[in-house]
């Protein structure tokens, strides 16, 4: 659905999308909007850090972090992996 969300929003894209699109779609959409390499190299750590088993395992078990208290521009994940 966010995908759905975030084909509304494109000016390139001629397809219709979901229509009902948070302020915060719109926000974080045109942040990488024109910077798709940036969101690419994000999105392949993220990838790579939960493919690794002993990482992904290591992240599981911090409960130190209120989840709800994080803004991180490259998301919880990330952010997590800076506390191992």
């Amino acid at each position: 659905m966010k995908l759905g969300n975030f084909l509304a929003i494109d000016p390139d894209d001629q397809r219709k999308g979901l229509p009902s699109f948070g302020k915060l779609d719109e926000v974080v959409f045109y942040e990488y909007f024109k910077q798709k390499e940036e969101l690419y190299s994000i999105a392949n750590l993220i990838r790579l850090t939960l493919e690794d088993k002993a990482i992904n395992q290591k992240l599981i078990q911090l409960n130190d972090v209120d989840e709800e208290e994080i803004y991180a521009k490259e998301g919880k994940v990330l952010y997590r992996l800076h506390k191992i």
